[in-house]
């Protein structure tokens, strides 16, 4: 392998692509590298992935693409994307088995209950500034009353933390792995 080609880097859950330069998922070799690490771990992390023409290539790699069949989940910009969170947040079709239920899995948005069910889905994530509102209404949950009792909960569990006695067992003692009783 030579030093243009990605590595992949197992992790706990899937495994992480180092060194994958935009356009290099197009060379024959890098493309069945990263399917069968994808067969492989499940899960591909990708990082700096910066354009939406990266997204899809990448994504290519992966199977053919294809259109959401609800219009009103693709992106405006980009019909083969979907938006998910922010402003996008909307109902989710979910089937059971018997009939079509909204708002179930809010998260879920693959079609599963089409003829071809998609195998897969790449996820790019973007950091957007947060936007502070007004509260418009309602009122908080957290009154002064309730941080002082928390404050005094928390204060009275340190306290009997630091002035409960524990014996000091001595090395090879048997008791030494027992439970203190009342704990």
């Amino acid at each position: 392998m030579n030093s243009t080609n990605p590595t992949i880097r197992p992790m706990a859950v899937g495994a992480e692509v180092l060194g994958l330069a935009p356009g290099r998922e197009q060379d024959p070799a890098v493309r069945k590298m990263l399917y069968d690490a994808w067969l492989a771990h499940g899960i591909l992390l990708f990082r700096n992935v910066e354009t939406i023409e990266h997204h899809l290539a990448l994504s290519r790699v992966f199977g053919e693409l294809e259109l959401h069949p609800l219009p009103f989940m693709r992106a405006s910009y980009e019909p083969l994307l979907m938006e998910m969170g922010g402003d996008k947040r909307g109902q989710a079709y979910v089937y059971d088995e018997t009939d079509m239920r909204l708002g179930r899995i809010p998260w879920h948005r693959d079609t599963a209950y089409t003829v071809d069910i998609c195998k897969g889905a790449m996820l790019r994530m973007l950091e957007v500034p947060v936007q502070m509102r007004v509260r418009e209404t309602g009122a908080s949950s957290i009154t002064a009353l309730r941080s002082v009792y928390y404050m005094i909960k928390v204060l009275l569990a340190l306290f009997v933390g630091l002035l409960r006695r524990r014996a000091v067992p001595a090395p090879g003692d048997p008791a030494a792995v027992a439970a203190e009783p009342g704990i």
